[in-house]
């Protein structure tokens, strides 16, 4: 790989991780960066501005098409997108109760259960069921 360029940048771990292996899966190789940072220091992801997922130049061009292909799909499916303006990228809120719980159990599984978002488009706040 000679010239490396980003092509999203990711708020959540699986996210990245799904969204490389679309680009993998298409025969483009990509890498994540700063995954580890992530997954060891997560508090620091909006000071890092996100997890970088990057590809060779000339693949560029097809992984971007592949990703809003993935997006535009995540965003018709209605999952996780802002009641006030649509927009699909919704920052999902830590819940501190799941957190410790998983701490205590030992699964991250329960950081996900949260019903606090963000949308980082306009700024809405809202709490889903």
């Amino acid at each position: 790989m000679a010239n490396l360029i980003v092509v999203g940048r990711y708020y959540d771990i699986s996210e990245a991780y799904i969204a490389r292996g679309l680009l993998d899966h298409n025969g483009i190789t990509a890498i994540l960066f700063d995954i580890n940072l992530a997954s060891m220091y997560w508090t620091y992801l909006t000071a890092i501005s996100g997890i970088r997922l990057m590809v060779d130049e000339p693949d560029a061009a097809r992984a971007a098409i592949l990703l809003a292909k993935k997006d535009e799909a995540i965003f018709e499916s209605g999952v996780d997108n802002c009641p006030s303006c649509k927009a699909g990228n919704v920052f999902r809120h830590p819940s501190w109760i799941a957190a410790c719980l998983g701490l205590l159990i030992g699964s991250q599984i329960l950081l996900t259960l949260t019903h606090r978002r963000t949308c980082r488009q306009c700024g809405h706040k809202w709490k889903v069921s």
